[in-house]
């Protein structure tokens, strides 16, 4: 993992940021250092790729960092679910229902947590750019 060029975190700030926001139970710290690496490394390239925001790969604002922290314990946690409702969609699929229990799919983006982080500090040194894409 290389800051600048695959993550915009280093390692050692995302297991503090983890401590931090939520303590030694989170999960994250029973984790290889390899895997957590992938996890971050993968969080960055969702958010570079995603058409909705143009972000320096050499950005150093804590709020992308923490986006990044957050991307990658998203797609630890919940990455199966986020590709299944995916599939759904491509598929065609707008809605089911299963007893009580329903569901109508949108687009598939970015976890709002996330969009908060990356939205949140217009004041820093760049801007994050948000494109709406018809």
């Amino acid at each position: 993992m290389v800051v600048g060029t695959n993550s915009w975190i280093t390692l050692v700030e995302a297991n503090a940021y983890f401590l931090y926001k939520y303590g030694a139970i989170a999960g994250w710290s029973v984790l290889s250092d390899s895997d957590k690496e992938s996890l971050l490394i993968s969080s960055y390239r969702w958010i570079i790729n995603n058409p909705n925001y143009t972000i320096p790969s050499a950005a150093t604002e804590q709020n992308i960092k923490d986006a990044q922290c957050e991307g990658g314990w998203f797609i630890y946690k919940y990455w199966t679910g986020y590709v299944k409702r995916e599939s759904l969609i491509a598929g065609g699929v707008k809605s089911f229902r299963l007893s009580k229990f329903s569901e109508t799919f949108g687009e598939q983006s970015l976890p709002q947590s996330i969009k908060n982080l990356l939205e949140g500090d217009m004041n820093s040194s760049f801007s994050v750019v948000t494109r709406d894409l018809d």
